[in-house]
């Protein structure tokens, strides 16, 4: 009964994939692991370097909007347009914005309290932060199309194939390999939505800086 009710499982596991994304960047411990086959660890790799490069420039932004924050004071949650609106209320019209090359550069015309002009520094600091992010990812477009297009390649069948002649004893390391195939399939899914919205609010944060102290 134990052996039907494994094989039952395994069957269940292997005929209920989907790969379709609820929310890009909703919270999840998801992540991509290797299965142990050749053929389909080649192009989870590739999803995963792309998908550690998005997520480490996400956490990144976070951190430094985190700062500004801090550093006046204000509700952690608090949105970045409203922290700037904020750091411009409190420096009572006494700072001005100036490109420098592609970035927004604050600088106060007189003098302000001293959280005021660290709350300068650290939307000067963010603002070189996501200028040089959205640098960074510039080629991450085509990288996920690119590796997208290869994991929908990924067949079920395929899968099925490789996990047909295995040993009952090995039932449920083969049920963690269809679970991991599952995962790695959804975080694929969700890279072009991730790198979309990242790319989007990162040039939207970029343009906030600019037109919050403009006048």
């Amino acid at each position: 009964m134990r052996h039907t009710l494994r094989i039952v499982t395994l069957a269940f596991a292997l005929g209920g994939l989907s790969a379709t994304p609820a929310d890009a960047w909703a919270k999840s411990s998801a992540s991509i692991e290797a299965i142990g086959i050749d053929s389909f660890d080649e192009v989870f790799n590739e999803v995963k370097v792309v998908d550690d490069i998005l997520t480490d420039a996400r956490k990144k932004r976070h951190r430094a909007r985190k700062k500004i924050n801090n550093v006046l004071e204000i509700d952690k949650s608090t949105a970045f347009t409203d922290a700037l609106a904020e750091l411009s209320a409190r420096a009572e019209g006494k700072i001005t914005v100036a490109m420098n090359g592609s970035t927004p550069t604050l600088k106060a015309t007189d003098a302000v309290p001293t959280n005021v002009q660290e709350a300068i520094d650290a939307v000067n600091s963010a603002a070189n932060l996501y200028v040089g992010l959205l640098k960074s990812l510039e080629d991450i477009p085509p990288q996920v199309k690119s590796v997208s297009k290869k994991a929908k390649k990924l067949k079920m069948s395929d899968l099925k194939d490789e996990l047909g002649g295995f040993k009952l004893s090995e039932w449920r390391e083969r049920l963690d390999q269809v679970k991991q195939f599952k995962t790695n399939l959804e975080v694929a899914g969700k890279l072009p939505d991730k790198s979309k919205k990242l790319i989007t609010n990162l040039g939207s944060d970029v343009k906030a800086v600019s037109s919050a102290f403009s006048g």
